[in-house]
């Protein structure tokens, strides 16, 4: 279910991005990096490992160095809290050392309570949540 959603969103979000991106610098490119590899790195030099979004986005600019880290991070929240989706978006948005992470994108689902309910979209619940620098 996780990588479904995670799938479906990422492409969506692909497309909308590249065309936002594109309107602002016409020769700029949105590509996919998946899973980030680099270790976190908070402003006093300790390093966190283990950390890795379930989607990343990078904007490529022409001329411009690559980045290391995604500008944008995607959380999909299907089994975990959303207490530890927000630190999640917080280790983002801080601890990427001098290439800060611009944007988390966290989404949410919350399956029914009754396990009868699973397959009925309607008992579902849903939200995004923006977070940026």
């Amino acid at each position: 279910m996780h990588e479904s959603i995670q799938e479906y969103l990422t492409e969506s979000l692909k497309f909308s991005l590249r065309r936002w991106v594109t309107s602002i610098v016409a020769n700029a490119n949105v590509t996919i990096m998946g899973a980030v590899d680099r270790d976190l790195v908070s402003s006093d030099g300790t390093k966190l490992k283990g950390k890795t979004p379930d989607q990343g986005f990078q904007v490529k600019i022409p001329g411009v160095e690559v980045r290391d880290y995604p500008n944008i991070a995607v959380e999909v929240g299907y089994s975990e809290s959303h207490p530890d989706l927000v630190d999640d978006a917080r280790h983002w948005l801080t601890q990427t050392h001098d290439e800060p992470v611009l944007a988390v994108l966290i989404f949410c689902f919350k399956k029914p309570s009754q396990d009868s309910d699973f397959a009925d979209f309607k008992k579902w619940k849903a939200f995004i949540e923006v977070y940026e620098r």
